[in-house]
């Protein structure tokens, strides 16, 4: 008898011990704006923060205010005619914060758009490519910033080629979904709320921005969130707006 309590005891010690070594994260509490709901701005974090495979701890931003976007494949005039459609959606967001252009220079581009197969991608971004076979996807966005979190360029890969989800309608998908990234979202919208945005966690093949895709692009490009802000600083500005 005294054996078992004995025993028993010493189960107790060793569990509380174990329990005192735990170390608990604290959680943050969902934030509201001014004129953004806590649920948006959880949605907004999500986006900015969760990047697969990469730094996803701080917001990035565009280090110019303006975007020379050239498209090495234009013989596609459904998805020409989309990304027209993207950028004219974007300038309404983001002006006078951000301005996306057309070039027909590709030497003065800053957002590359490939429209190809894998090999003819990895011969002309090796860099980015080395990263997209690491990632299963039927897009692809890599972008090169500076220490600063300021993105000075970009490429977009859609593998034309693709044996399956290659139709029209994933190809305009694969377009608003993959812009969205390199505007500086390389995270997805978990939240079922929102599954009707471009970026929502699942495929939803939508080609259309949502309001809250339409919200959250505003918001990114508002002057009080810059590039290189953490959770804290977040939400220190989050709470203003």
């Amino acid at each position: 008898m005294r054996a078992s309590i004995f025993f028993l005891f010493i189960l107790f010690i060793v569990s509380c011990k174990k329990e005192d070594n735990v170390i608990v994260k604290p959680q943050i509490p969902a934030i509201v704006g001014k004129t953004y709901s806590a649920m948006e701005l959880t949605g907004f974090k999500q986006l900015v923060f969760n990047a697969p495979g990469g730094d996803g701890a701080s917001v990035r931003k565009w280090r110019s205010k303006e975007i020379l976007v050239y498209m090495v494949d234009t013989s596609f005039t459904y998805i020409n005619n989309e990304l027209d459609s993207i950028i004219r959606d974007f300038n309404l967001l983001t002006s006078p914060e951000l301005l996306l252009k057309r070039t027909t220079d590709k030497s003065a581009a800053t957002l590359l758009i490939y429209l190809t197969d894998k090999r003819t991608f990895f011969e002309a971004q090796p860099v980015a490519f080395a990263s997209y076979q690491t990632l299963s996807r039927i897009g692809f966005t890599y972008a090169f910033w500076g220490g600063d979190k300021k993105i000075d360029s970009a490429v977009i890969f859609n593998d034309i080629t693709r044996p399956d989800n290659n139709t029209e309608l994933a190809n305009r998908y694969v377009m608003r979904h993959e812009m969205m990234h390199a505007l500086g979202f390389f995270g997805h919208v978990k939240l079922t709320e929102f599954d009707d945005s471009c970026l929502y966690d699942v495929f939803n093949f939508v080609t259309v921005y949502s309001s809250f895709d339409k919200r959250m692009i505003t918001l990114l490009y508002n002057p009080a969130i810059t590039a290189g802000m953490r959770e804290i600083e977040l939400n220190n500005a989050l709470i203003n707006l």
